[in-house]
This record gives structure tokens, C-alpha cells and sequence, in this order.
């Protein structure tokens, strides 16, 4: 059975792994903002630091740096956050509490 790998040139290969990593870089917000490319040949490896850069950071235009106490809020709540789980046997309609 011919491989897909083995009619794709070098730099179709490229373009379909930059395709990828794009996918993944504009849909989910913490991926980054460039791609970088390993082209891994038989006798040598090839690193592509920031081959591309599909979604730079804009300079801001001030600075968002607020001084520590200055951001008031209204109330605060601390919540518990452990789940305690049970299980429960299909051979019996006991079920036990588990002591997480």
C-alpha cells in the first residue's frame, strides 16, 4: 500500500504540517502565535525556528499595570472544590462512599 509521505515533496510536506499547527494556533488561545517546522531527513535534521508568525502580538497602546490593592471588589468566596465519589457494585443496590 503506497504511503501518502512518500509522494509528497519536502515542501508539500512543510506547508501541510504549517497548515496544522495553524489549525491549532487560531483555535485555541493558548497554542502561541508561531510555528516552528522540524524537517527530519535520513541522515540530518532541520530545525525552522519561526517559520511563520500567523498571529504577532500587536503593541499595546498603554499600559494595563494597575498597583496592587487599587481593584476594588465586593465580596469574596472560597469555594470547596472536592468531589467525593462513590461506587456502586451491580451485584448489590448498596452503593459505598469512597474516603477521597
Amino acid at each position: 500500500m503506497p504511503c501518502l509521505a512518500d509522494s509528497l515533496q519536502e515542501q508539500e510536506a512543510v506547508n501541510l504540517v504549517v497548515a496544522a499547527i495553524e489549525a491549532g494556533i487560531f483555535n485555541d488561545l493558548g497554542s502561541g502565535s508561531n510555528v516552528d517546522v522540524c524537517v527530519i531527513r535520513e541522515k540530518e535534521t532541520k530545525m525552522l525556528r519561526n517559520y511563520r508568525r500567523p498571529n504577532e502580538r500587536a503593541q499595546k497602546e498603554q499600559s494595563y499595570k494597575f498597583a496592587r490593592g487599587t481593584t476594588a471588589f465586593t465580596k469574596e468566596e472560597i469555594y470547596n472544590m472536592i468531589v467525593k465519589e462513590g461506587t456502586c457494585f451491580l451485584s448489590s443496590n448498596a452503593c459505598r462512599r469512597s474516603s477521597t
